[in-house]
């Protein structure tokens, strides 16, 4: 009686770079369009009813053009232009020893990591880690099953 063992270590092992792959870029693209969709409400331009007079007492204009509904400390940048939002990248290092994804921003649109973390004159408007952190179970759900489990609602 004799035994053959047939060891399949290369193909398997390109099967599971492929699948980590994948996932990783699913989890990307996922924390990408959400972290998009938390600095996408609008900051709208209104006007206000103040009335401005002159020095005289003479009334110069009625109505304020401006943006009266900012963001307040702890939530997310509200948009104005969409700059920010559209600053937001999605990268994809497809190294095969050790893949990469980032979610960040591009280099024209750095403010946005400024109201991410704050400075000594702006208190932090959290967007990316706040949203990374909302769905963290659906992100390690989507980079180790690759999309193919069920994605619970968030």
């Amino acid at each position: 009686m004799s035994v053959r063992i047939t060891w399949h270590g290369e193909e398997l092992k390109r099967a599971v770079q492929a699948a980590s792959a994948e996932g990783l870029i699913r989890a990307g693209t996922f924390l990408h369009t959400a972290a998009r969709s938390a600095v996408n409400k609008s900051n709208p331009r209104t006007r206000s009813n103040k009335q401005i007079r002159a020095k005289g007492g003479k009334l110069v204009r009625s109505k304020v053009k401006g943006y009266f509904s900012p963001s307040k400390p702890g939530e997310p940048p509200r948009a104005r232009t969409g700059h920010g939002r559209d600053g937001v990248v999605f990268e994809f290092n497809d190294n095969r020893l050790a893949p990469a994804v980032r979610v960040g921003v591009r280099r024209n649109a750095i403010y946005m990591y400024y109201l991410e973390m704050g400075t000594n004159v702006i208190s932090p408007r959290p967007w990316l880690v706040a949203t990374m952190m909302k769905n963290r179970q659906t992100l390690a759900l989507l980079a180790a099953t690759g999309g193919k489990g069920k994605i619970p609602n968030t």
